[in-house]
């Protein structure tokens, strides 16, 4: 443990920051994961992935984002007019399409973009290393973006935190975004990575937990 936390009892080994520690009032951090999707079968070829997700068992906890650009103009809000025009005009078309209006000039154009989010993810609980130390994270939404005829998917993960220390939330900018270990110790532990993470849902249930794993062979 460094000297700018302290642990606490309860249903697992938390830490909080101990007095005096440089503190980070909110914390918050995104994540983006690009994922290789692959076939069901040799040879097929799949040009809507998120029709495939919504059938697989378990898909169902997945639904899919409406575009704000294409839906009520009341939802419309001036963060998503500000990264609209971020974009050069042929990388807005790709991901927002032409929008309800058909296009002047040209064919009306369909969003190559589709969004599906699951609500039931509500914390994470994250063991940075192998102190045993654990933090909770909110989580503000897990989101999958899909592209039309691209074998690629993104999972986009917001979560956000108050009063860690400045150690803690360096520790998890450093750890949370590396899927697996860059190397091991000379015992064996994995590391620049998370030890543990667990998804926890409204109750505090945990529907899924992950680890970092054994170095094998070695």
């Amino acid at each position: 443990m460094n000297d700018e936390s302290a642990t606490v009892a309860g249903s697992g080994t938390e830490s909080r920051p101990a007095a005096g520690a440089r503190v980070v009032r909110k914390f918050r951090e995104i994540l983006i994961w690009p994922l290789q999707l692959e076939p069901l079968a040799r040879g097929e070829q799949i040009h809507r992935h998120w029709e495939v997700l919504t059938k697989l068992p378990g898909g169902d906890v997945w639904k899919e984002v409406d575009d704000e650009f294409t839906g009520d103009p009341k939802a419309f809000q001036e963060r998503h007019y500000g990264e609209f025009v971020t974009f050069l005009p042929q990388v807005q078309r790709f991901l927002y399409g032409e929008g309800p209006c058909r296009a002047v000039n040209s064919k009306s154009l369909e969003s190559s973009l589709r969004v599906f989010r699951r609500s039931d993810i509500r914390e994470l609980r994250i063991t940075p290393d192998c102190d045993g130390a654990s933090h909770v994270l909110g989580v503000k939404h897990v989101d999958l973006y899909f592209f039309y005829d691209l074998d690629v998917a993104l999972l986009n993960v917001e979560v956000s935190a108050e009063d860690l220390t400045l150690t803690q939330a360096e520790e998890v900018m450093y750890r949370f975004g590396r899927a697996y270990p860059a190397s091991w110790s000379a015992s064996g532990e994995p590391q620049h990575c998370l030890q543990q993470l667990e998804w926890l849902g409204a109750e505090g249930q945990a529907p899924g937990r992950t680890g970092a794993s054994a170095r094998q062979g070695a």
